[in-house]
C-alpha cells in the first residue's frame, strides 16, 4: 500500500481553494461584469441608432424618388374633401402609404382598397403589415397595435413634416390657407406637398422627416405609420405659437392626441415621466418629435442627409412669439425666407 508523506498532504491540500478564496474570485468577476455592462449596453444602443438612421435613410431617399417622379413629394396626409383631418378617422393613403411602390412593397401598395377608407375591414391587411424600414429598435410598444378606427393598425416611428401649423388650419381637409402660409409650410402637407423648387430655404436647412414615439396604449394614435394625423405619422404645430414646441417637449400639455381623454390613470401618469403627454380635451392638432434616444432625435433634411438633433437646439418654448422665431421654427419652415448658421445644428 502507498504511503503519503505530509508534504503529500500539503500538495494536495493546497489544490483546492478556500471559501474566502472562492467569494474573492466571484466579487471580482462581479466587479469586471458591472464594469463591462455599460459598455455592452452603449454598444447595442449604438447599434440600434445606427439601424434608425438607416431606416430614415432609406425613407428619404424614397421621399426624393417619389419628387423626381411626380415633381411633387408625396402628402403627408390625404383626407376627402369636407372632412376634419384632426378628428376624422376616414383616412387616406397618407405619405409611406404613398411611398411603398419605391421601397420594394408594390404587393402591399397594391392591396390597398381604394373604394374603402383605410379603417375599413377591406384594408385590414394593409393597415396591419409591419414594415420594418418604419421601425426604430430603440423605441419599444411595436406589438402593441393601435386599436382605434377598425383596430390593427402597425405601429412606426418616422412622421413627415407637415410645417408649424394647427392640422386645422387646413378647412374642410383642403390644401387652403394652411399651406400657402410659407413662412410656416413643412414639406409634406394635407392633401399637399411641396416641389423641390419651392423649398427655398435650401433642402440642406429644411426637415424632411423625424421620429416619433408609439403610443402606450392601443387607443393611443402616435406612431402609426399608415394613419395620417398628427402623432401617429405627422408632426405639425410643434414650433412657435403652440405648446409643443422643440424636439421631446415635456410640458404636460403638449401633444394633442385624440383619445385622450380615454386613457387609463395609470397610462397618463406614465406618459408623464416619459416626456411624452397629450393634452386631454383636445382633437389630433399638433405633435412633436420624439425618440428614446438620450439627448435627441434622428431627423432626415430634404436633400436626403439624416442627422441627430439636440433637443436642446433654439426654441421659443411654449407659446413661442412667431414674429419672432428661433432657429428651430426655420428648421421647420421649407420657405420662411430667413437664412441660418447650420454650424448651430451641431451636425
Amino acid at each position: 500500500m502507498k504511503r503519503f508523506s505530509q508534504s503529500s498532504y500539503a500538495r494536495v491540500a493546497r489544490q483546492a481553494f478556500t471559501l474566502i478564496e472562492l467569494l474573492v474570485v466571484i466579487t471580482i468577476i462581479g466587479i469586471l461584469i458591472s464594469l463591462l455592462l455599460p459598455a455592452v449596453q452603449s454598444a447595442r444602443e449604438a447599434a440600434r441608432r445606427a439601424q434608425c438612421m438607416n431606416h430614415l435613410k432609406q425613407l428619404s431617399l424614397a421621399c426624393l424618388t417619389y419628387e423626381a417622379q411626380n415633381r411633387y413629394f408625396p402628402p403627408a396626409i390625404s383626407f376627402d374633401a369636407g372632412q376634419d383631418a384632426t378628428n376624422s378617422g376616414n383616412f387616406r393613403p397618407n405619405w409611406v402609404g404613398l411611398l411603398l411602390p419605391f421601397m420594394e412593397q408594390q404587393a402591399l401598395y397594391n392591396s390597398i382598397n381604394r373604394q374603402n377608407y383605410l379603417s375599413d375591414a377591406t384594408n385590414k391587411t394593409y393597415r396591419s403589415t409591419v414594415l420594418e424600414v418604419m421601425i426604430c429598435p430603440t423605441d419599444t410598444g411595436h406589438d402593441d397595435k393601435c386599436q382605434q378606427n377598425g383596430g390593427d393598425w402597425a405601429r412606426g416611428n418616422y412622421a413627415a413634416n407637415v410645417g408649424n401649423q394647427r392640422l386645422n388650419d387646413f378647412n374642410g381637409g383642403t390644401a387652403s390657407a394652411g399651406w400657402q402660409n410659407t413662412r410656416r409650410r413643412g414639406v409634406m402637407g394635407l392633401n399637399a406637398a411641396c416641389t423641390i423648387a419651392q423649398i427655398k430655404d435650401g433642402t440642406s436647412n429644411t426637415l424632411l422627416l423625424s421620429e416619433v414615439r408609439v403610443g402606450l396604449h392601443p387607443i393611443d394614435r402616435r406612431g402609426t405609420w399608415a394613419m395620417g394625423t398628427a402623432g401617429a405619422s405627422a408632426l405639425s404645430w410643434f414650433g412657435c405659437g403652440g405648446d409643443d414646441n422643440g424636439i421631446n417637449p415635456s410640458n404636460d400639455n403638449s401633444d394633442d392626441i385624440q383619445n385622450c381623454n380615454d386613457l387609463p390613470q395609470a397610462i397618463k401618469d406614465r406618459l408623464m415621466i416619459e416626456r411624452m403627454s397629450c393634452w386631454l380635451p383636445c382633437p389630433s392638432y399638433q405633435a412633436a418629435p420624439r425618440s428614446r434616444h438620450a439627448g435627441g432625435v434622428h431627423a432626415a433634411f430634404a436633400d436626403g442627409s439624416v442627422h441627430f438633433l439636440s433637443e436642446n437646439l433654439e426654441n421659443g418654448g411654449p407659446w413661442g412669439d412667431c414674429n419672432n422665431p428661433r432657429l428651430w421654427d426655420h428648421l421647420i419652415g421649407s420657405a420662411d425666407g430667413v437664412p441660418f448658421d447650420a454650424s448651430k445644428l451641431g451636425l
